[in-house]
């Protein structure tokens, strides 16, 4: 049988918290360009997993009631929704599918702790209103020094 991604309790809270506390951004959350997201893939990329092999980048038509998805390998956003903060949600679940292979809830808190620290280095976000926010909404966000170590590498 084929290895699974612990079980998903927190999908629709996190859904929720972003509509409240990213969407409306009290960071840079810009629409981009095919170019900027490459770049922005690149550099996050680099800079956290260490190696210069991103995950290829599509936009897909076909998602229509998604803003994206993501392997180790692939990231595909829908077309009209080519936020940045949508963008480090995707590239969240890329690196830790890429360094953790399932081992992690897909929206659990190893996944949040990421995407916060990617809004906040990558975005200018304000970490400390996106964590109360987070935790009013009952999610867990796990504070990983391994990961504050994979993001000041």
């Amino acid at each position: 049988m084929a290895e699974k991604h612990p079980r998903d309790r927190q999908r629709g809270r996190v859904y929720s918290w972003e509509q409240l506390y990213v969407y409306p951004s009290n960071g840079n959350n810009t629409q981009l360009t095919r170019p900027e997201i490459e770049q922005l893939i690149q550099k996050v990329w680099k800079r956290v997993v260490h190696d210069n092999n991103p995950p290829t980048f599509k936009f897909s038509p076909r998602l229509r009631h998604n803003a994206g998805w993501a392997t180790a390998t692939n990231i595909a956003l829908n077309p009209d929704y080519p936020l940045r903060s949508i963008v480090l949600h995707e590239i969240a679940h890329s690196i830790l599918d890429k360094l953790f292979h399932k081992k992690f809830a897909w929206h659990g808190s190893t996944f949040l702790a990421l995407y916060i620290q990617l809004l906040v280095k990558e975005s200018g976000f304000k970490k400390r209103p996106l964590i109360r926010g987070a935790r009013e909404w009952g999610l867990i966000v796990k504070d990983n020094k391994s990961l504050h170590q994979l993001m000041d590498g």
